[in-house]
């Protein structure tokens, strides 16, 4: 008997990030689903929210910890996470880079997903597992298969 497939979180318990360019969805547990390269229109280089086994993500979480406590920085995308667990406790953030731009374009979008973890009590274990979209293809394209 085959084992029964992932579940899927409810839309609205994914965080949101953006650049003005690209989006990234980053789920409860603190990994990223989805995330398009260099925009919207590109690559999904972790498209796990439409496929749970060859979709991909990037997490990034803290070893014997629940999902985190999260909330967005007051008025920015930064996606703020805090752990805690018996060793120890850790704060990170998640963020699509942006500089200041020109006139013109007030925000410039750096194309990059920033992801930094920190231990801010005791022997917190960091841990992250990388798992690239194994299938490559525009977002229609991966919906298309499914």
């Amino acid at each position: 008997m085959s084992e029964p497939p992932l579940s899927f979180p409810p839309i609205d318990a994914y965080a949101f990030l953006s650049d003005t360019h690209t989006t990234a969805l980053v789920a409860p547990d603190g990994a990223v689903e989805w995330f398009c390269v260099p925009d919207a229109a590109g690559d999904a280089v972790a498209a796990r929210l439409l496929d749970r086994d060859t979709g991909g993500r990037f997490t990034l979480t803290v070893a014997g910890c629940p999902a985190p406590r999260r909330r967005y920085r007051p008025d920015t995308l930064v996606l703020e996470n805090d752990w805690a667990a018996p060793s120890g406790a850790a704060a990170g953030e998640d963020l699509l880079a942006v500089r200041p731009g020109a006139a013109d374009r007030p925000i410039h979008a750096e194309r990059a997903l920033v992801r930094r973890l920190r231990i801010t009590d005791g022997a917190a274990g960091p841990r992250r597992a990388d798992a690239p979209a194994r299938v490559r293809g525009t977002p229609g394209a991966l919906a298309a298969r499914r």
